[in-house]
């Protein structure tokens, strides 16, 4: 029985490798971000609201994430018009680089 299990061991191994190279070749390579629509998905993330938290209190800061998901805005346009808070305050805020530490 060894040699079939080897047997069958390297050509699964085969297989797999074919497939990530394939993969690589035809999925990642020259993939490029499109950095303009990530920013605006970041725009959009609600979840960025709880940096306010400590800031405007809880209730406050769900109110501005429910504006902004009612209204279909950015976060930040939800809190600029409700007026809680003042754009710099925002910007310093609300970073979402340093909030994954980056």
């Amino acid at each position: 029985m060894r040699p079939i299990i080897i047997h069958n061991s390297l050509q699964s191994a085969r297989l797999l490798a074919d497939a990530c190279e394939k993969f690589r070749l035809y999925s990642v390579e020259g993939t490029e971000l499109n950095r303009s629509k990530l920013q605006e998905y970041v725009d959009r993330l609600l979840m960025l609201v709880t940096a306010l938290r400590p800031v405007i209190a809880y209730d406050k800061a769900s109110q501005i994430a429910h504006k902004a998901l009612k209204e279909g805005i950015t976060l930040k346009q939800a809190a600029l018009t409700t007026g809680l808070i003042t754009e710099q305050n925002f910007d310093e805020i609300v970073d979402p680089a340093k909030m994954v530490g980056s």
